[in-house]
């Protein structure tokens, strides 16, 4: 990565598993990075199951902290499951 190069980080959580991607754009061409993957998964709260949202959250801060892009980030997309 250059320091004319644009980062667009992307967010995705699946019912499965979770990451953060970086799109890096130097002027002509796209690169994908994977910053972070996580497993979502589910946790029993009585006769239910629930997704662990402070679990992933975390896990999330965890890939959208990555320091090594800094000021050359210029947005964040978020795409979760929709029909849970």
């Amino acid at each position: 990565m250059t320091m004319k190069d644009k980062c667009y980080l992307a967010v995705d959580c699946g019912a499965e598993s979770g990451r953060v991607m970086a799109g890096l754009w130097d002027g002509v061409k796209m690169r994908l990075e994977e910053i972070h993957r996580f497993p979502t998964g589910i946790m029993p709260i009585g006769d239910t199951k629930r997704w662990d949202i402070a679990r992933i959250w975390g896990e999330l801060g965890l890939g959208l902290a990555a320091q090594r892009f800094g000021g050359s980030i210029v947005s964040v997309g978020v795409d979760t499951w929709g029909v849970d």
